[in-house]
């Protein structure tokens, strides 16, 4: 099971009454921008084996109670689908977005925030504006669909007839993270800028508590929702030399191999189950 959405919550407690042992990925991560932070760490003290997405992450887990043994650090597992066989070319991207990938490219993901729903609207203005203000090419991707989304997209619609700004209800894995790939930024509170930016040698704009408390370092910017800030911080971006190296607070795309291991390891199912608290 992976993260901490409330189905995944859902079905912990079903495996859980079935005796069935969970594997539970990116516990001990830390998000104070809403439900997904209590939830994640609920199923963390339901499931029987923990991987987590960094060493910190790691420690959180630990610090709950859990047995060392159970706890793994392996890594982002999503990082190991950037092969150089993954991308899309520019060419493609051009001719499919009607983009200019020789001018500075923004990504836009901004999600509503569970404990803030009735700002979703006041929030995504302030974004809006700040684009509004600089003008630069930018692809937007809907919100997912956490209370306030609606609000979310009634905006983008509204927006949409710029003609610097193309929104889209969704996009294809290997389209976004090419996009990603070419981009001079990601901007919005999606976890995607503090989680994977740093291996693609990105900048992050992210906004507002959603992310709140996730490990990240000097590539992503933290900043209110204010539109001048934002406007201001994104113009500073676009001057900024491109990062060198990447940053691989969350492994080196090589999880899989770390997550394999793991599940053919000839563990005790008994042992598995029979969980108990450490200090």
């Amino acid at each position: 099971m992976l993260g901490d959405r409330a189905e995944v919550l859902g079905a912990a407690i079903a495996g859980m009454h079935y005796n069935i042992p969970i594997i539970h990925l990116y516990g001990g991560d830390v998000t104070q921008g809403g439900t997904d932070e209590s939830t994640r760490h609920a199923i963390s003290k339901i499931a029987n084996l923990h991987l987590t997405s960094n060493f910190q992450s790691y420690k959180n887990v630990k610090q709950m109670g859990e047995e060392s043994w159970r706890i793994r650090n392996v890594g982002l597992s999503s990082l190991d689908l950037f092969r150089d066989n993954f991308f899309k070319s520019k060419t493609y991207l051009e001719q499919k977005f009607k983009i200019d990938l020789s001018k500075p490219l923004i990504l836009l993901i901004q999600h509503s925030v569970t404990w803030q729903v009735q700002e979703s609207k006041k929030q995504i203005l302030k974004t809006l504006s700040a684009l509004n203000k600089l003008k630069i090419q930018t692809i937007a991707v809907y919100p997912c669909s956490d209370p306030g989304y609606k609000e979310i997209i009634n905006e983008y619609n509204k927006f949409k007839k710029k003609k610097f700004f193309k929104v889209y209800k969704n996009l294809e894995i290997n389209d976004f993270y090419s996009l990603l790939k070419y981009s001079k930024l990601l901007l919005g509170n999606s976890s995607c800028g503090i989680l994977e930016c740093g291996f693609f040698k990105k900048y992050a704009i992210n906004l507002g508590i959603r992310q709140e408390g996730r490990l990240c370092k000097k590539n992503v910017f933290h900043l209110p929702h204010q539109s001048s800030t934002i406007a201001r911080k994104i113009s500073e971006i676009i001057k900024k030399p491109d990062i060198k190296n990447k940053i691989l607070v969350y492994g080196n795309g090589n999880s899989s191999k770390k997550i394999i291991k793991l599940i053919l390891k000839n563990y005790s199912e008994e042992k598995l189950k029979r969980k108990k608290f450490v200090i």
